[in-house]
């Protein structure tokens, strides 16, 4: 995070902030709901199951908007696709997160 995206990716500083808060969150979520000590979290907590309840906690307790949501969830794919491209023991770890999908956006009338 510290290397890879602002000198490889050459994000800007705000797009940087933005994907830390989302990483940080979900491991704040390891930290309240599965009380996994921060010292302690592994690639093994990016299972699906994790995953799920992340999403489930962000639009029951928080009360995130789908927009919120969604991006929170790409940066921690965003996270993972690049994990595994380093190490492909983390391959299965991407492809399980694909296939979470961003909540349903309200439509607004036309």
């Amino acid at each position: 995070m510290h290397d890879y995206q602002p000198n490889m990716r050459a994000l800007e500083p705000r797009s940087l902030e933005a994907y830390r808060i989302s990483v940080e969150n979900y491991f704040n979520c390891l930290v309240i709901e599965q009380h996994v000590h921060r010292q302690e979290i592994s690639f093994d907590h990016f299972e699906r199951q994790f995953l799920k309840t992340w999403l489930a906690r962000m639009k029951r307790t928080k009360e995130y908007q789908p927009t919120t949501i969604g991006l929170r969830l790409g940066a921690v794919k965003a996270f993972l696709r690049h994990a595994s491209a380093e190490h492909l023991t983390l391959v299965a770890f991407y492809q399980a997160s694909k296939n979470l999908k961003d909540p349903d956006q309200p439509r607004q009338p036309i």
